[in-house]
């Protein structure tokens, strides 16, 4: 399977850098292809910087409940839930990731699900959903 038209750019990789550059592309008026092999918001949203931020921001909150009493402040017994943990933290990646997702289709990015590799200076192979397919743009990321 082949696009037609060849896109103004191509990027492939929907992580922090790849998506806020797709963006960029097509606010320039750039027809613009985003390649993910996974998710878009990559490592970064799904499992690295956002995860750990909000664990980290849950870890200061517990530790301020159990030191509560050097403010004056009594709480009684303090513990926490970790399924609601993992929700709450879920909850937010989830809103996240359909924030980017909107900004996509906002933007008249078409997002191609697969893993891109460069096959030339201006074509990128992509593998993905048992298929093949050959994109080709004018400058890629």
């Amino acid at each position: 399977m082949s696009h037609r038209d060849p896109y103004d750019i191509a990027i492939l990789g929907g992580g922090p850098g790849g998506y806020v550059a797709a963006i960029r592309a097509a606010r320039l008026g750039l027809k613009t292809a985003l390649i993910e092999k996974e998710k878009i918001g990559g490592t970064c949203l799904h499992w690295g910087c956002i995860p750990t931020k909000g664990l980290l921001q849950n870890a200061h909150v517990f530790r301020h409940c159990k030191e509560s009493d050097t403010f004056g402040i009594r709480t009684g017994e303090v513990s926490f839930d970790w399924d609601a943990i993992m929700a709450r933290q879920r909850g937010i990646i989830d809103r996240l990731h359909k924030g980017i997702q909107f900004l996509m289709k906002k933007h008249k990015i078409d997002v191609i699900p697969g893993f891109g590799k460069l096959t030339s200076p201006t074509t990128l192979e992509v593998e993905g959903s048992g298929e093949t397919q050959t994109v080709e743009a004018k400058n890629i990321v």
